[in-house]
């Protein structure tokens, strides 16, 4: 214990050390260090939160227009744990004002104990507010009364610590995570809508066999969405029920969405469908992600088809009073009716086993050419094999077969494109179901560029 002490002694040294050598060039400086207790004073999730309260505190400084010289940075690890100094290079600042934002820094801090921000003036003194901090652990006494009567013991004082550093990552990875997650299921939607021209579906330039929207009432909607995919994604990390339980809380986060999605068309029904599929979506993309920081398509598959397990039995086939589209779809037609259900069930056989992969091939985020190129063959692709609910309840077996196979045909041959385009206008269809899995494929497609960082 001696020997362990020396070498944090000399550590302190070595800081202090470092501290003379920016004083001595008249210099006012600024580091950050972590009140660990015992021994080590670091290990991988020690130094994760330190690096983010590092980034929090640089961005604290520059919003008050405090401005630490990036080519004197330290940053080191050392037997005494993280360390971090700069210059600052303010000239019209005094240290005194330094050391008030930097005390708002701490207090307002949610971790705030655990951080110690020091300046020392230019003639290498340590500036103090003397204020006597209380102990981070009993929040009764000052930390240093506590540290002298040694109230608590090391082992305390260590689980406590790593305990609230563990639970600040959680929720710093989470709300990182969920943010991702939900800003790539925007986007997914927003580059569906905006493939012009689409066969039958609402676009840029027309609104395809719709009548009553737009292209501007789809931006309305997905505006309106943005903040449920939000809470799909919070909903999956972290939760540590059974699985088979999910779908009534994703159920009640997507009522909640399509009430502000009529509420923001006039009553106009735009993304219904994509509310479901893309909230199951963002759950189990999210759950994996909580799970293993290896997202994997096989294990958003697993997970997809444990939410979603006898969706199609339970919500179609015992039912005995049919009322909606869907409903009355899988009445008549069987499992080649069950729409968005049995996909989900299946765990999107068809974004997996046909968009993906012409994903894959073709996308490209560069010219808008090339992403209108990927988008129109990837539609192609599973509009040629989806039996799109909303087109068997409007026009029957027949109109599918036959947009299917112009569709596969299409697909080989982009000059016939156009030959799909007024099929659909003719027979007055709009392949919406095979839109919203367009919008999956692409979420899908994007999130596996994700790396969690924790």
């Amino acid at each position: 214990m001696t020997e362990i002490l020396q070498k944090i002694l000399l550590a302190k040294d070595n800081r202090a050390n470092m501290r003379k050598t920016f004083s001595a060039k008249k210099k006012i400086s600024i580091s950050f260090s972590l009140n660990i207790a015992s021994y080590p004073k670091t290990n991988k999730n020690i130094s994760q939160f330190f690096n983010l309260i590092l980034t929090d505190l640089k961005n604290f400084l520059l919003a008050n227009k405090i401005f630490i010289d990036n080519n004197s940075e330290i940053n080191i690890i050392d037997e005494a744990g993280n360390f971090f100094m700069a210059i600052v290079k303010n000239k019209d600042i005094t240290y005194s004002e330094i050391k008030q934002i930097t005390e708002e820094f701490e207090e307002n801090h949610k971790l705030g104990r655990f951080i110690d921000v020091d300046i020392t003036d230019e003639d290498g003194k340590n500036v103090s507010s003397h204020k006597k901090k209380l102990c981070y652990f009993c929040n009764e006494k000052p930390a240093i009364v506590c540290m002298r009567e040694k109230t608590h013991s090391y082992s305390e004082l260590q689980t406590f610590t790593l305990k609230k550093i563990n639970e600040y990552l959680f929720l710093e990875n989470k709300n990182k995570t969920t943010k991702e997650l939900s800003a790539i299921a925007l986007k997914s939607i927003l580059y569906e809508v905006s493939l012009s021209p689409k066969p039958g579906l609402v676009n840029f330039y027309n609104s395809g066999s719709h009548t009553d929207m737009n292209y501007y009432t789809f931006l309305n909607s997905s505006s309106a969405l943005s903040q449920y995919f939000t809470k799909f994604a919070e909903l999956g990390y972290g939760f540590n029920e059974d699985l088979s339980k999910a779908i009534s809380k994703i159920r009640i986060i997507g009522l909640q969405a399509e009430k502000d999605m009529f509420a923001a068309t006039n009553n106009i029904n735009t993304q219904k469908g994509i509310i479901f599929l893309m909230g199951i979506a963002l759950f189990s993309a999210s759950y994996v992600f909580y799970k293993d920081v290896n997202f994997t398509i096989s294990n958003f598959q697993e997970t997809v088809k444990k939410v979603c397990k006898d969706i199609v039995k339970n919500e179609l086939q015992n039912l005995k009073v049919y009322k909606t589209h869907g409903e009355k779809c899988f009445e008549k037609f069987g499992l080649k009716g069950a729409g968005a259900r049995l996909e989900v069930e299946l765990a999107f056989p068809t974004v997996v086993n046909f968009a993906l992969p012409v994903l894959e091939k073709f996308f490209k985020e560069n010219k808008k050419e090339e992403i209108e190129l990927a988008l129109r063959k990837t539609l192609l692709a599973i509009i040629s094999e989806n039996n799109d609910s909303n087109i068997l309840y409007r026009k029957g077996e027949d109109a599918l077969e036959k947009l299917k196979k112009i569709s596969k045909d299409a697909f080989i041959d982009d000059k016939k494109y156009d030959k799909v385009c007024k099929f659909c206008i003719k027979e007055n269809i709009s392949p919406g179901g095979s839109a919203d899995l367009l919008a999956v494929s692409l979420f899908l497609h994007s999130i596996k560029k994700i790396k969690n960082e924790f």
